[in-house]
């Protein structure tokens, strides 16, 4: 799944006869869903739906499925993560070829929408009927408990069963400071600190917002302020009510009862008359204090850019779905540091060592103390397929001399290693439930002179020779 794929690339095509045909036997679109410029999946009717006729036919000059394609940025990310996974290496002469490479491929195209997202996957294992299917989903989420009682974590973990297999990239945040968490005893009171960064918007204008969620056990004692850089001392209010007002700052603050048994703290903060990072992005900070009870206590600033934690901890930085039940979430290490670019230059990162984990890797465990990740693929530094339309737009020093791939890096790249190989077990042995592939996974994944599961890491590094011998 992701949100745009370059249906023309070698990568997503065979010759037949020498007439280019499509890889994917189906792709859905979600993003048209609700504009209604063509057709509607009857069974559900949300998004577009197209076989792979109707694919081939654009790949043979006829009407063109544009829909699929998506922005220029969406189409290199989605292309990369379905090369690594599937691509037949055909513009490189096998070389970067993908780990599954004669798979079919049911390809979607959705927003970062929860419910899109998870009618997605409900879509690709609808089509795969009563084969074995594995999705890919490189891509995540802050904004929920993660816990595994989430809606998104619900939603996709629902979906699961033998022969249907998701695979989460654990995430990018493992050095950002977006996660701050405190066990707090009996009358405890623990400050927590936080910044907002300015964003610079397309138009050049400077912008500052951040989005926090914070989180305890409904069972626990706790309650919580916000301190603000203006000299207020703000308490969250109900769902539903009016914004608060605290010098330039516009403050949505909310308390409310989860589904999964938490008490959430919903927080957001705007500048609607404009943003001075001196003095409005400063000197913020949430109050948490424990009453009669110890309280687990919990926040996360969902996206990285728009701020973060001064008193920050590295764990529990997986996002969501990586966090559901029955999903695999994979961590990501250093396995490429050298590449020949277009340019004619040699390139070197020096930053990492080879069989690092990556410094980006999100880190275990979850928040109720499950252990994800569950291993660790190759997602730094990974050469896969490159859209024509991005040439002009990322650097000459990132892409190979054929032309048709590019250097990437990030848990979205490893995730698809993973799944590439459970769809070769699944292959090979039929439909496993999602347990056993956790365990065969576990089992197999190794690191040398380490034992047992890791934050970083999870179970180890994927291991094909242990896991098919």
């Amino acid at each position: 799944m992701t949100t745009g794929f370059a249906r023309i690339h070698p990568m997503l095509q065979e010759l037949l006869d020498e007439i280019a045909i499509s890889r994917p036997a189906a792709a859905f679109s979600y993003t048209l869903g609700r504009r209604g410029t063509e057709r509607f999946d009857k069974e559900r009717m949300l998004g577009v739906t197209f076989d792979r006729t109707e694919i081939d036919r654009a790949l043979a000059g006829g009407p063109a499925v544009t829909s699929l394609d998506g922005d220029a940025r969406s189409r290199g990310h989605g292309t990369h993560v379905a090369s690594i996974a599937a691509g037949n290496g055909q513009a490189s002469g096998g070389r970067y070829q993908g780990v599954a490479p004669r798979a079919d491929l049911a390809v979607v195209r959705t927003t970062f929408r929860q419910d899109a997202i998870a009618a997605g996957v409900d879509w690709i294992f609808r089509k795969a009927g009563d084969r074995p299917a594995v999705v890919n989903l490189s891509l995540g989420s802050h904004d929920g408990p993660h816990n595994g009682t989430g809606d998104f974590d619900v939603l996709i973990a629902g979906q699961a069963g033998d022969g249907k297999i998701i695979v989460v990239s654990a995430g990018n945040e493992g050095s950002d400071p977006i996660h701050a968490g405190k066990e707090l005893q009996l009358g405890e009171r623990w400050v927590a600190d936080f910044s907002i960064s300015p964003v610079v918007t397309p138009f050049g204008v400077v912008v500052g917002t951040v989005h926090i969620e914070a989180y305890h056990a409904a069972t626990e004692d706790a309650t919580t302020a916000l301190r603000t850089p203006y000299g207020d001392l703000l308490l969250p209010r109900p769902v539903g009510d009016f914004e608060q007002i605290s010098g330039n700052a516009k403050i949505r603050f909310t308390r409310d009862l989860t589904v999964g048994g938490d008490i959430n703290y919903s927080l957001v903060i705007t500048f609607p008359r404009g943003f001075s990072p001196g003095e409005d992005g400063k000197g913020w900070s949430l109050i948490f204090t424990a009453g009669k009870a110890p309280a687990a206590v919990h926040a996360w600033v969902t996206d990285a850019d728009n701020g973060g934690f001064t008193n920050f901890s590295s764990g529990s930085t997986v996002g969501e779905p990586a966090t559901a039940d029955d999903v695999i979430a994979v961590a990501a290490h250093c396995t490429k540091k050298e590449w020949d670019a277009v340019d004619g230059t040699h390139q070197v990162a020096r930053a990492i060592n080879l069989g690092d984990i990556a410094y980006f890797s999100s880190v275990g465990p979850t928040r109720d103390g499950r252990q994800r990740p569950d291993l660790s693929a190759p997602g730094f530094y990974v050469m896969a397929a490159l859209p024509d339309v991005l040439h002009g737009s990322i650097p000459s020093t990132a892409i190979d001399p054929t032309g048709k791939y590019q250097v990437m890096a990030g848990t979205s790249m490893s995730c698809p290693h993973v799944a590439g190989v459970i769809a070769l077990l699944l292959e090979k042995e039929g439909k496993l439930s999602p347990g056993t592939v956790r365990a065969r996974l576990h089992g197999s994944a190794s690191r040398p002179g380490a034992v047992g599961w890791d934050p970083r890491w999870g179970m180890g590094k994927l291991d094909l020779n242990r896991l098919f011998s």
